[in-house]
């Protein structure tokens, strides 16, 4: 794979192989090209490093955490924290070149993951979903249990207008007439200040 012209980005992924590289299972795309294979352990490892952030849990925790793969209906990774009654539902993209923001197809494809997840349709999902269904089914019961989605690329830019809008409908939607949901999205800047350790690790 081509080294990031963008030196955050050359930075950010050269920690991520540093700290993940026995963490993160590839398994299932053993076959494929090296571009590829690097590709996707860079965009699971990021979503292993924003989840551990976020939810303060260890990497190792966080990288087993990781769901993305075939039939992952657009969620990367997912942590329940029954202890404090909270799940974290993340997705990751790499962006190579280090513009730009996440597309609004990721988006939509993401936020119809999630509300697929909130009406346990299971049956959409991949085996590693699959493998929580039990602890997520207890979530989903939980009157005080509350729902955090994760967006997070190494893109400088925020989110366009499109992606803001269906992030504020989804809000309206489900936090009718009780909050249960609420979202955080990290860019470069934040990855780069998580890595240096300045990032505010406060639940949502």
């Amino acid at each position: 794979m081509a080294v990031p012209n963008d030196i955050h980005v050359r930075r950010i992924a050269s920690f991520l192989h540093k700290e993940y590289s026995n963490l993160i299972d590839l398994t299932d795309v053993e076959s494929r090209p090296q571009t590829e294979k690097t590709t996707c352990f860079l965009s699971r490892s990021q979503a292993a490093l924003a989840l551990s952030h976020v939810a303060g849990i260890e990497r190792e925790v966080a990288a087993a955490s990781v769901v993305d793969g075939f039939n992952d209906n657009g969620i990367d990774a997912i942590y329940f924290d029954e202890e404090i009654k909270a799940v974290y539902v993340v997705q990751s993209k790499w962006v190579q070149s280090g513009n730009g923001t996440i597309d609004l197809g990721s988006i939509q494809k993401f936020l119809a993951g999630f509300k697929d997840l909130l009406a346990a349709r299971f049956e959409r999902f991949n085996e590693k979903i699959l493998a929580r269904q039990a602890s997520l089914e207890r979530a989903l019961e939980g009157i005080d249990v509350a729902f955090n989605l994760i967006i997070v690329y190494t893109g400088k830019q925020g989110f366009a207008e499109q992606q803001d809008r269906a992030f504020a409908d989804l809000m309206a939607e489900l936090n009718n007439p009780i909050d249960i949901v609420s979202y955080r999205v990290l860019t470069q800047k934040d990855i780069y200040a998580a890595i240096a350790g300045t990032m505010d690790n406060a639940s949502i």
